[in-house]
């Protein structure tokens, strides 16, 4: 009998578990369909009211244009029959009126234009709601640190977004102070010779990734950022030392150009905030905030360390960039 009452506890449970389950899935999925109907529901209004305002405009704008004809034909028989008394030509009076009137259309125009306008805003914000997924290219990235970056994000909430972005680096960007590129280098002076830095990156080899969330202040225009990364970086770089060599069975000294290579594992954390243009397709975007680098390498090397957007440096650096992207 207790084996029975056992089962029959057990068996309960699992069916009330199953149950409740069951019960919030359905609840969650007639979430995730009401909102999706308000959604459409507002979209669908929106271009409604874009698309009644765009009528009126016209309307108004050919109202406006209608009585500045008007007044003008009054006007040029006003002035070549200025002493006939006739119906068909105007007095002062109703000139005046007819002013008054042209003002009154064109105040009424501006106001339609006005309201279309935001219309129109209004329209992009809820078209822009329906987008869930975005592409994006940093061009900036290419230029000043030599990496090919692309990100790809996801709608996670109505203004939120989660970001994933990998990056290869191809060549030495013109960022660092080390880079033959490098437009704010200073020339090195040394025994006689003058070198462009007193290291010389020449080859950058490496790949990172980065993982941010993004999230609109204001609907889908100024937004805040925040991420970290990881990048590798495997660095050729010169330099001119003296290094020893041997001749006749004696020991020497040449001063002479020297070739190495540095690994460089950075890690980063940032946080920033940034404008961009609403998703209604292909947007731009770009922004500017704070981040914290660390980086890890051998030290028995050069630490290619000078300035904030070297790939040895440890600290607090700017962070600026920009995007060219595709939502759907």
């Amino acid at each position: 009998m207790n084996t029975i009452l056992k089962l029959f506890g057990i068996t309960l449970f699992i069916s009330f578990s199953a149950f409740s389950v069951f019960s919030q899935e359905n609840s969650s999925e007639k979430k995730v369909n009401e909102k999706a109907l308000k959604q459409e529901n507002a979209l669908e209004q929106a271009r409604e009211e874009r698309l009644r305002l765009q009528e009126e405009m016209k309307m108004n704008r050919i109202i406006y244009q209608e009585s500045v004809r008007e007044y003008r034909k009054g006007f040029n028989e006003r002035r070549d029959r200025p002493n006939q008394q006739d119906d068909k030509v105007l007095t002062r009076e109703q000139l005046r009126q007819d002013r008054l009137e042209i003002q009154l259309n064109r105040v009424r125009f501006e106001e339609s234009v006005k309201e279309f306008k935001k219309a129109v805003r209004e329209d992009k914000y809820q078209r822009s709601l329906t987008k869930k997924y975005a592409v994006g290219f940093y061009p900036f990235t290419l230029m000043m640190d030599g990496g090919l970056k692309f990100d790809f994000g996801m709608r996670i909430a109505q203004r939120q977004w989660l970001q994933i972005a990998p990056t290869a680096y191809l060549f030495p960007g013109v960022s660092s102070s080390y880079s033959d590129f490098c437009m704010y280098c200073y020339d090195y002076y040394y025994d006689d010779y003058y070198y462009r830095n007193e290291y010389n990156v020449k080859t950058q080899k490496g790949a990172g990734i980065d993982l941010s969330y993004k999230f609109f202040l204001h609907r889908n225009f100024l937004y805040f950022l925040a991420g970290v990364n990881y990048s590798y970086h495997h660095v050729g770089y010169e330099y001119h030392d003296y290094a020893p060599f041997q001749e006749d069975g004696l020991n020497y000294y040449k001063y002479m150009k020297i070739t190495d290579i540095q690994n460089f594992n950075n890690f980063k954390t940032y946080a920033g905030c940034g404008l961009q243009t609403i998703h209604t397709g292909f947007f731009i975007g770009g922004h500017l905030g704070l981040g914290y680098q660390y980086s890890f390498y051998d030290n028995q090397k050069a630490a290619l360390n000078k300035n904030v957007f070297d790939y040895g440096y440890r600290g607090l650096y700017p962070v600026i960039d920009f995007k060219l992207g595709y939502a759907w």
